[in-house]
């Protein structure tokens, strides 16, 4: 159970990080309007930390039964 809660705790750490990452360079696409799309990386990273976030919190929820 421990373990289980801790890999979740992880996961949601990185997919933080991701969604800030991707957050980030999305707002340094505002700064250059001409282009007005964003990168692959950007949705990217932005749909990884969503998801990381989101599997980790399910993870620390579950209760493992010995």
């Amino acid at each position: 159970m421990f373990m289980v809660h801790v890999t979740g705790s992880i996961i949601v750490v990185v997919g933080s990080v991701l969604l800030v990452m991707g957050y980030v360079t999305s707002e340094a696409m505002v700064s250059q309007p001409h282009i007005g799309h964003y990168f692959d990386a950007t949705i990217w990273y932005l749909i990884t930390g969503i998801t990381g976030i989101l599997a980790g919190s399910i993870l620390m929820m579950l209760e493992t039964r010995n």
